[in-house]
Order: structure tokens, then C-alpha cells, then sequence
């Protein structure tokens, strides 16, 4: 029998990578293989804006016939609520009005669609400019910031503010042992208290892991902070921003 300390040693579990970029309908549909990779980095999730074009409700799921200027696709969203927020929102998605959705790609019988995570009506329709320039802004910047690593330029401190965003995060200031956001994922304990962290944060790079640490140091060690992101993260309840120490919600778009 092995000792306690020896014997196999335990392997400690890759965290995924995760991140959001918009992208057109065309980028997706593009696509050779599973994957969208813009340069050399590997799309998690995709966020797009564009026209409802048909709406089909099952008991189980809403399908999105979806279409931008430069093509269409389809995008799926499985029930998990029937709250009434839920309801009123999803009631204002129509035929023939805009939307902008955060999702990720599947593919089924060779044909692509998005499995949506979250879904908004579109009211400004400046927003359409607005997402094709972000889609234009990000594709350039992950070229430039691959050009900077393949130089040798890119630096290593994780309290680098990445090129993405001029922002620098600001650590959380409110009373963690207060709050009171209403949490529909059925989230308790340390997980539901870290989700609400980063989902009270409003800088637009995300917070900062160092934040979450300060933030829930009186309650929660570092390595079970580490668990619980590594956990929502794999559930698709947070994601990873302009890099892999900036968090933010998923329903955040």
C-alpha cells in the first residue's frame, strides 16, 4: 500500500481555454474542420448581431433561424429557466427583429449551428455597426498580439493589461458577505458567491483573478477559488477575457 505522498502522482487537470469573439455569420460558416481559429487562437464562444429571421418553440428548446449581412445560420437555445424575467425576455425576440447572441459552435450532420447561451433583443440598431467594427478590432489584435509572442515581445505578468483593453481591472469593492444578486443557475455555496464577484464587476475587461482572491480571502482559500473558477468555467457560466486571469459572466452580453 502506498504511503500517503507517494505512490502515482495525481495529475492536475488542463484548464480549458475559453474566450468570447464576435465574429460574422460568414466567419462561422467558413469554417474547414470543428474549430474557428482566427490566426493561431482557437474560438470558444462567438458572439454575433443579427436579424431573426424564424423562431420555431418546442417544449425543450428554441430554435433562431439567425442572419447578418453576410449569411445565416441556425442558433438553438435549450430551456433551463421559466422565470418570468425569462418569459417577458424571450417574448420581445421575434420574427424580424435584431438580436445579439453569445454562443458556441456545434456541429450536427455536417451542418453548423449555435448552441446559445444567452440571447437580447437589439434596440439601438447602431449596435450592427458597431459589432462588424469589434469584429474587424478584435481580429486585428489577436494578429498583432501573436506577432508580439512570436517576437518575444509579449509579457508574462499576469498584471499586464493585455492590448485587448486599455482598462485596467478594478478589484471588487463591496461586502461579499451581503450580497443579495438573484442567482438563477442554481448555483450555492462558494460558487454561487464567486459567480456573483465577477458577474457585480462592470469593468469591460472582466475581473482579475488576483481581485476574486482579495475579494473572498476571509472565507475562501486560493486553491478552492482555483476549483470553482475551473468548475464554472467548464459548466459555460464564466469565461476567460483578454486573457487567462481577466473573468467575466457569460450573460454578461
Amino acid at each position: 500500500m502506498n504511503s500517503p505522498g507517494q505512490g502515482t502522482p495525481q495529475v492536475k487537470r488542463e484548464r480549458r481555454t475559453q474566450n468570447v469573439v464576435p465574429v460574422t455569420i460568414k466567419m462561422i460558416n467558413d469554417i474547414q474542420g470543428e474549430n474557428l481559429v482566427i490566426g493561431e487562437t482557437e474560438v470558444s464562444m462567438v458572439v454575433i448581431v443579427g436579424l431573426i429571421r424564424s423562431v420555431d418553440v418546442s417544449s425543450t428548446k428554441t430554435t433562431y433561424v439567425l442572419e447578418d449581412s453576410t449569411g445565416e445560420i441556425e442558433g438553438v437555445q435549450w430551456e433551463t429557466s421559466d422565470s418570468e424575467f425569462d418569459q417577458d425576455r424571450n417574448s420581445s425576440l421575434m420574427e424580424m427583429t435584431y438580436c445579439k447572441v453569445i454562443g458556441s459552435l456545434r456541429t450536427q450532420r455536417e451542418k453548423k449551428h449555435i448552441m446559445i447561451f444567452n440571447i437580447v433583443p437589439v434596440i439601438d440598431l447602431n449596435r450592427i455597426t458597431t459589432h462588424l467594427l469589434e469584429v474587424l478590432h478584435t481580429s486585428a489584435k489577436i494578429q498583432e498580439i501573436q506577432k508580439k509572442k512570436m517576437n518575444g515581445a509579449g509579457p508574462a505578468n499576469p498584471n499586464f493589461n493585455n492590448s485587448f483593453s486599455q482598462q485596467v481591472t478594478q478589484p471588487f469593492q463591496g461586502n461579499v458577505g451581503n450580497m443579495s444578486t438573484d442567482n438563477s443557475h442554481g448555483l450555492s455555496g462558494n460558487q454561487k458567491l464567486i459567480y456573483q464577484i465577477i458577474k457585480l464587476n462592470t469593468d469591460e475587461s472582466g475581473i482579475h483573478k488576483q481581485a476574486i482572491y482579495d475579494s473572498t480571502s476571509a472565507k475562501v482559500n486560493r486553491q478552492t477559488v482555483d476549483k470553482v473558477l475551473d468548475d464554472l468555467t467548464s459548466e459555460g457560466l464564466i469565461f476567460t477575457s483578454i486573457d487567462d486571469f481577466h473573468f467575466k459572466t457569460a450573460d454578461t452580453f
